[in-house]
């Protein structure tokens, strides 16, 4: 418990998590406090106001974590940390196509059922379990192909891949 200077009551969770078993050299300090970089333990510090226990706390925000995850893909498949233009309203155009692709990419997932529902957990911040866009890109673009005549139009035809065909069939009767 902590009171700030608004005199409000704070509860801080304060969490050491051991990171390596090498023994720390004694270091001559007047007081006797752990010091956060002594390479053996990892401290972190939690504001909460939910009624959790610290192990659950930490297990939650470890899962809000994994919004990292998700950023990095945003930034890298759909080019959102780009700035294409000198101009604001054109960025921030630009950031806007580029969340809602990933958006539309997610619901697409979704849709279709190529997302799998995972088993709810404490840390678990997604219900689904989505394929980056590079995983997708990589199974249904990057396909080995060529265009053949029928009948005077241009035909795409695909290797004789079962598994394909059942993933694009499956897509389709979701759609």
């Amino acid at each position: 418990m902590f009171i700030d200077s608004w005199g409000q009551l704070l509860e801080l969770v304060v969490i050491r998590h051991k990171i390596s078993d090498k023994v720390a050299a004694k270091k001559y300090v007047q007081l006797d406090l752990p010091t956060p970089d002594d390479g053996i333990f990892e401290y972190s510090v939690l504001y909460t106001n939910k009624p959790l226990r610290a192990d659950h706390l930490w297990e939650f925000y470890s899962g809000r974590a994994a919004m990292e995850h998700q950023i990095a893909e945003l930034k890298g498949e759909f080019g959102f940390d780009a700035i294409p233009t000198h101009h604001y309203q054109g960025n921030s155009a630009y950031q806007h196509l580029s969340g809602l692709a990933y958006n539309l990419v997610r619901n697409f997932q979704v849709d279709t059922r190529l997302a799998r529902v995972r088993p709810r957990t404490v840390s678990r911040t997604n219900l689904f379990s989505f394929s980056s866009l590079a995983t997708l890109r990589f199974e249904w673009i990057a396909a080995a192909g060529r265009l053949v005549n029928r009948s005077g139009a241009q035909v795409l035809k695909l290797c004789n891949n079962a598994r394909r065909r059942e993933r694009f069939q499956s897509i389709a009767y979701n759609l």
